[in-house]
């Protein structure tokens, strides 16, 4: 319960002299988190607690050191803002008066906020802290209060079904869940690693950045599509955006968002659906908007309807949109010419997870036509397949395979098993200094590959049981070395020539699938 003496007043008045009211939180950090407390304290107050903050509250003139032990006397509770320099630069004179009078820890009298990965220690090592690592502001701001209010902090979604992780291994001759806890570990070390480094902050902000006027995403492809040496794109192309981008981000941001009726009302997310919307033929097709002799029309597909109809379920758009581009794609699937499609592999990679998402219920002739399409389009050699990104374009591009990959169902269907497996292993193979390059003759890895490699690495691990030991081993072996090359490489300017939506969405999403 907050104390009945208002934001604005109580802090102030208390180190003025009046003793007869206590502030509901004295705030203590290390000078160089002093953005960190403003954040905390400022936030606190909007919610309707009251805090007393030095760089607010402190008078110019008095002993700092004696002001601190009063902000903390007066106070009911005492927040400690955690991070390596807090460790280094404070004593007991900030929190020894919550801790007196509370040694047990049984009121919360005093409450670690983490911003930085450090480990409690000392007499506060067993307290259970509020971690603002790797979250987005929103998350913050709703752990805090919770905090702040003594609130249970159950979920707002249900757990994942934990049997998924039991499934028997044969091929690995150990105990059953042995493979599920190794990869569960693995994911642990490696969100901690980005973690530390900021990786996920950076990279949602990235991904809000890379969202068009238009509502879809696709800003960086400009950058893209000049390295490829093409014809600069005209306005209307840049400004479209991409629906499979598009779809990314959203799959993206969304397992970043702890609460998904939340991530639901963001701006970016309403962008996102009106951008969909308008993108629907009158067949129930989507596509993008392109410029033909009659005028400006809509290019639908296959692949960008199942894309579209996918993210408008996610964004609990329209029936009626959804239902149409089912009925489209119903219409078109059994005889779709795939290499039409300007990604041919993607097409049945995105049918097969609207299918076993529940958008949309095929035969199971329909299924094995999908799939047969899949293994009979990885061409390039029995022992190394990738999928062609245009038809017959001579170039082999490892993205190509990784997003046909990433849409998959989980876990991977049993005939792409080892399809899937030879592909990655093939990929992993022309590894540069731990990261993965665009194409096989790129001198330099590329750090948004890289990020949807490790993504599928980790899910592969955790999801697909029949994986033999050695290639257990060496998945975890790569996943290890590319979090190291992503939080080594993060800012270096020449590793993200290629990079766009849809490769650096995977970053967000490590940990979480």
């Amino acid at each position: 319960m907050a104390s009945s003496v208002t934001p604005s007043e109580s802090a102030g008045e208390v180190l003025l002299g009046r003793e007869d009211s206590r502030a509901d939180f004295y705030i203590s950090y290390a000078e160089v988190d002093r953005e960190w407390a403003e954040w905390i304290a400022w936030n606190l107050e909007e919610g309707g607690f009251s805090t007393i903050l030095k760089q607010w509250d402190f008078r110019p003139g008095t002993n700092v050191i004696l002001e601190i032990q009063r902000a903390a006397q007066h106070s009911i509770r005492t927040i400690l803002v955690m991070s390596s320099a807090y460790e280094i630069e404070l004593t007991a004179a900030h929190w020894g008066p919550a801790f007196n009078e509370d040694r047990g820890g049984r009121f919360g009298a005093m409450l670690p906020v983490r911003v930085e990965n450090v480990r409690l220690a000392g007499v506060i090592a067993d307290l259970i802290s509020v971690d603002f690592i790797g979250v987005d502001e929103e998350t913050a701001r709703r752990r805090l209060l919770e905090a702040a209010k003594g609130t249970r902090q159950k979920p707002l979604t249900a757990p994942s079904f934990p049997g998924r992780l039991r499934t028997a291994n044969a091929a690995l001759n150990v105990p059953a869940s042995a493979s599920a806890t190794r990869a569960e570990a693995l994911i642990a070390d490696v969100v901690e690693k980005l973690n530390l480094h900021s990786i996920p902050q950076l990279a949602h902000q990235w991904m809000l950045e890379d969202q068009l006027d238009s509502g879809g995403w696709g800003r960086s492809q400009k950058s893209l599509m000049a390295s490829f040496g093409r014809v600069p794109l005209t306005d209307l192309e840049f400004n479209e955006g991409g629906l499979y981008s598009t779809y990314s981000a959203l799959v993206a941001l969304r397992a970043h968002e702890a609460d998904d009726a939340a991530f639901l009302l963001t701006d970016a997310a309403q962008r996102a659906l009106k951008y969909f919307i308008e993108r629907q033929a009158a067949d129930g097709g989507f596509g993008r908007h392109v410029e033909s002799v009659s005028g400006r029309e809509i290019h639908q597909s296959i692949r960008h309807t199942a894309f579209a109809v996918s993210s408008i379920m996610m964004l609990e758009g329209p029936r009626r949109a959804v239902d149409l581009g089912i009925k489209f794609l119903k219409q078109h699937v059994s005889n779709a010419h795939w290499s039409d499609e300007a990604s041919p592999s993607t097409a049945p990679a995105a049918l097969l997870a609207l299918e076993t998402g529940g958008g949309i219920t095929f035969d199971d002739e329909t299924v094995e036509l999908l799939i047969q399409e899949l293994v009979e389009g990885a061409v390039t050699s029995v022992r190394a397949p990738l999928w062609s990104p245009y038809g017959a374009y001579p170039q082999m591009l490892f993205d190509t395979a990784l997003s046909t990959i990433d849409l998959l169902p989980n876990p991977t269907p049993p005939p792409l098993l080892s399809t899937v497996t030879r592909a990655i292993l093939h990929i992993v193979s022309f590894e540069r200094d731990g990261g993965i390059p665009y194409h096989p003759g790129s001198e330099l890895p590329d750090i948004g590959l890289s990020c949807l490699l490790l993504s599928i690495l980790l899910r592969r691990l955790l999801l697909d049981d029949d994986l033999s030991y050695q290639v257990r081993s060496k998945m975890e072996k790569v996943a290890r070395s590319t979090a190291d090359f992503i939080t080594n490489s993060w800012l270096e300017e020449r590793f993200w020539k290629h990079t766009y939506t849809s490769t650096i969405q995977g970053i967000l999403r490590v940990g979480v699938s």
